[in-house]
């Protein structure tokens, strides 16, 4: 009976421990899907340098990413498509859909934060390529009889410049 006892007592210790084994393993491969989880993640912004920082694990946990308003919070523009504002966006890990949404809200109302509206919106993001520059100048191909010069504005050579363009961000995926 004894050995029987021992037998079975050291078979169920073995069905316990490949059991926690399992759900060990399965906790391991399954940590990145529980730190992607997006309902625990705290904003905190910095007034004075403009940068909003996105937190894991309710604040306690590693930074998501960080973005930073470049342009003045007080921008006038005329009537038309215009570029209303220019922020940085840092992601310290792979995020396909860093941007979920943009609230806009009237801020000149007190209670701004209850006063949200609705406004159509373009996100693109900011490349440069070269482009290929002429370069001029103003040269002397005769003179008048009372000896004014006669000037032709001729073509001297050509340079490169890098020149910004602004590509329209189409799904919010950042690469």
């Amino acid at each position: 009976m004894n050995i029987y006892k021992f037998q079975h007592t050291n078979l169920i210790m073995q069905k316990k421990l490949l059991i926690f084994s399992l759900v060990f393993f399965l906790f391991i491969v399954n940590i990145s899907s529980v730190s992607a989880l997006e309902f625990d993640n705290v904003k905190t912004y910095d007034s004075v340098t403009r940068e909003v920082t996105i937190t894991n694990a309710f604040g306690l946990g590693a930074d998501i990413g960080k973005a930073r308003l470049n342009t003045p919070l007080n921008v006038h523009v005329g009537l038309g498509y215009q570029k209303v504002a220019e922020f940085d966006i840092w992601a310290y890990t792979d995020y396909n859909d860093i941007i979920k949404s943009i609230d806009f809200y009237d801020k000149n109302k007190v209670d701004w934060e209850k006063n949200k509206f609705t406004r159509d919106f373009d996100i693109k993001y900011k490349s440069y390529e070269n482009v290929l520059v002429d370069d001029y100048e103003n040269k002397i191909i005769s003179y008048m009889e009372n000896g004014t010069a006669i000037y032709n504005y001729e073509k001297v050579g050509s340079h490169i410049e890098k020149q910004e363009v602004w590509q329209k961000v189409t799904n919010f995926c950042f690469v």
